[in-house]
């Protein structure tokens, strides 16, 4: 056996051996994939003022959360280059209509959001996904992020409550067949 051929096969055996602890360590630091421990306190806060308690949402059913479901936590406003685009719901994108992204809620629930800076608020309808930088939980739009005076900052603390469950998203509805004795 030559030099090369001993060191190629103690780095793959080596190799072999560290590939089972590092998926483990790996594992350990993740979580398993029901990890359902909450997050840091601080980081989110969800209430439910029905009774029932803290709600978990599940990113995967996309839950309609009960009214007075409130949350706290960092807001930032997408606008161009976004504008005219398709949201996650099929929506074309309107910067200047009063529309969140949030990544669990359902579609067309209607939110209002308190600027926690200034005590300004608004209402909006989730009808998108998003924000994807951790730790923000909501993206407002051009118009709403202007009524709650956050264009300038960017990102601003802000509470969120469910005041409405989902409604279906403006725009051209489905015909409706009825059918009659009298229908001729």
């Amino acid at each position: 056996m030559t030099d090369l051929s001993r060191s190629a096969l103690l780095r793959r055996a080596l190799l072999a051996a560290a590939l089972p602890l590092w998926l483990v360590a790996a594992w350990a630091q993740t979580g398993s994939p029901r990890d359902v421990t909450p997050p840091p306190e601080g980081q989110l806060k969800t209430t439910a003022t029905n009774g029932a308690g803290p709600l978990t949402l599940d990113p995967i059913a996309r839950r309609k959360p009960p009214l007075g479901y409130e949350e706290i936590g960092l807001a930032s406003w997408y606008g161009n280059p976004y504008h005219g685009r398709e949201t996650a719901n099929g929506e074309t994108y309107d910067m200047m209509k009063l529309t969140a992204a949030h990544q669990r809620i359902a579609f067309g629930t209607w939110l209002s959001v308190e600027n926690l800076t200034n005590g300004r608020s608004v209402s909006v309808r989730i009808n998108d996904r998003g924000p994807f930088v951790d730790p923000r939980i909501l993206d407002l739009s051009y118009a709403a992020a202007s009524v709650v005076n956050s264009v300038g900052a960017g990102v601003v603390p802000v509470r969120l409550r469910v005041i409405a469950g989902p409604t279906p998203p403006p725009g051209p509805r489905t015909p409706v067949l009825t059918l009659s004795p009298y229908a001729s």
